[in-house]
């Protein structure tokens, strides 16, 4: 199967719809979860914080893009399969989130510093996104 014909199988509102859930997500996850706690790992002040004023808006922005982009690669796995449930698509997530993206950020961690509880913060976060992403194209 080429590109095209695993394209057309894609369920573009149920991508865009997985990736606003996870965008969500991000903000309670990163606002009141763990927001204080990312903060303080990342070594920001509240002054700091406060400084990016107008470039959260192209943040946010680029976030949702790249979420999307991560969401529609899960997509195109999931449409690849011949049987996917809630639960397989749960589980697929997971793994996904577990295996691709969590390792990395840890990888990425590991060169840069960065604390264990930053990076579980972030990569519990990543592991929930493609899950919750998962099980919203496994229904849709």
């Amino acid at each position: 199967m080429d590109l095209t014909e695993l394209l057309n199988q894609i369920n573009w509102l149920a991508v865009f719809v997985s990736t606003l859930a996870a965008f969500i997500l991000g903000y309670i996850w990163y606002t009141p979860l763990f927001g204080k706690a990312w903060q303080k790992e990342q070594g920001l002040s509240d002054e700091d914080k406060a400084a990016g004023g107008n470039a959260m808006a192209k943040k946010f922005v680029l976030n949702f893009i790249l979420e999307f982009i991560g969401v529609l690669i899960l997509a195109l796995f999931l449409a690849n399969s011949n049987y996917i449930d809630w639960l397989m698509g749960l589980k697929i997530g997971v793994l996904a989130g577990i295996g691709f993206s969590a390792t990395m950020t840890g990888m990425g961690y590991l060169y840069t510093n960065k604390s264990l509880k930053l990076f579980f913060i972030d990569a519990t976060y990543q592991v929930l996104l493609f899950g919750l992403a998962g099980f919203i194209l496994a229904i849709w």
